[in-house]
């Protein structure tokens, strides 16, 4: 077995005052996007009514070899990855997707986003002997995009709206680096994820009470890579076709994930039936891809 992160990285088990300030400075941004008064909270639009999760269900959206392979070359001119491109087009389709207001008024979009930590982890534990274990970590600051949410009737012409999209795609490509490069990220690692954790309730009641729907349904995005660096499209006489992975969905947002097999591209997406169904979860995925294809000029 595997060990817990923080003893395959041997991060220490209290953090320096530094470090100690800089998850203060977090948290403050955190709170501090999250709660401008003068700014609208984007969500994801869902089926109300149901405070209990019911079945994760995946759904997908396959790119031809041909689409997958011009919108690499693309992103690479602009230098960008698939994974920006498409985490700016996941936070316009939400603001398009929102009920327009009398007049035009800001609109933020936040999330975050996953760093891989198996670089972090010492030997063996960063090495292919350790293959099931997942080592990765969530952003510190929170990801923002701002957008206009544009008044009934109104809107950006073609142009506007590819300057739109091109601009959130460099926030989303310098949010991502900045990640990348923090050299000091990786120590914060566990306390960031206990951040997140929500402590058990004290409550006699059994079973115990679950937590309700989000108020703010998010959209996040993984990026799975080339996956046949990781499963082997031919084994001997088998042959693997359409290789893929989730995480549990019990919340009111989406979960995508993208990711290339043998040259074609992959967009899914995972999603609770309590509060999405299939037919909507496609249709996001194809608002996607249109944002993409679009703003790129593919």
């Amino acid at each position: 077995l595997s060990p817990c992160y923080r003893i395959a990285a041997r991060i220490p088990p209290e953090l320096s005052q530094a470090q100690k300030e800089k998850l203060a400075n977090i948290n403050a941004q955190r709170a501090a996007v999250a709660s401008d008064p003068g700014v609208e909270v984007l969500s994801l639009p869902h089926r109300r009514g149901a405070v209990l999760p019911s079945r994760h269900q995946r759904t997908a959206l396959d790119l031809t070899g041909d689409e997958t392979s011009r919108l690499i070359a693309v992103c690479r001119s602009v230098q960008a990855t698939p994974t920006h491109v498409f985490h700016a087009a996941a936070a316009i389709v939400v603001r398009d997707m929102q009920v327009r207001p009398s007049q035009t008024k800001p609109a933020r979009y936040i999330n975050y986003i996953l760093r891989n930590e198996r670089a972090s982890c010492v030997d063996p534990y960063n090495t292919a002997a350790h293959p099931a274990a997942l080592y990765h970590s969530i952003s510190g600051p929170s990801l923002i995009v701002d957008l206009p949410l544009h008044a009934a009737g109104a809107g950006p012409d073609d142009k506007a709206r590819k300057h739109e999209f091109l601009s959130a795609m460099q926030t989303v490509r310098r949010f991502y680096h900045a990640v990348r490069q923090d050299k000091g990220h990786s120590a914060l690692a566990p306390s960031m994820w206990a951040m997140g954790t929500p402590a058990t309730p004290h409550s006699s009641e059994r079973p115990m009470p679950v937590p309700g729907p989000k108020a703010h349904a998010s959209v996040s995005i993984s990026s799975t890579g080339q996956t046949d660096r990781v499963v082997a499209p031919r084994q001997g006489a088998l042959r693997a076709q359409n290789p893929w992975v989730t995480g549990e969905e019990l919340g009111n947002g989406l979960g995508l994930f993208l990711g290339t097999f043998e040259g074609e591209m992959c967009l899914s997406a995972a999603y609770n039936d309590a509060w999405h169904t299939r037919e909507d979860v496609n249709g996001y995925l194809r608002r996607c891809k249109a944002v993409v294809f679009e703003g790129l000029g593919i």
